[in-house]
């Protein structure tokens, strides 16, 4: 789950639609692996939700990981893990165009853009 119109950093407008609808199928790799394809939806909750490929055998599952995607092309991420230096030097760049933003609500997850 998403934050709403966190849709607009995988390139889908800002407008309004109805809940549950498909705004689109990115492919996405893992890493190094081969990419698969991945649907980004606007969900009931009026969150953003995208679906992920199964976490590989390096990684075991996205919990308590850091996750940053770049983009490779439209429609084209990848998805990689960041150390506890790199995550640092990420929210110190996300920090600095007040871009570094905590979810509402109970899991209170840290996302930022930089």
């Amino acid at each position: 789950m998403l934050k709403r119109n966190t849709r607009v950093f995988f390139g889908v407008l800002a407008r309004e639609v109805a809940p549950n609808s498909h705004l689109a199928t990115l492919s996405i790799a893992l890493g190094a692996e081969a990419e698969h394809d991945c649907s980004l939806t606007y969900s009931h909750n009026k969150m953003d939700k995208l679906t992920l490929p199964m976490p590989d055998n390096e990684i075991g599952a996205y919990d308590d990981k850091v996750l940053i995607f770049r983009r490779l092309s439209p429609n084209r991420y990848t998805i990689n893990t960041l150390s506890g230096t790199e995550f640092a030097a990420a929210k110190r760049a996300s920090s600095a165009i007040g871009a570094s933003f905590r979810m509402s609500g109970p899991s209170s997850r840290k996302w930022g853009v930089f």
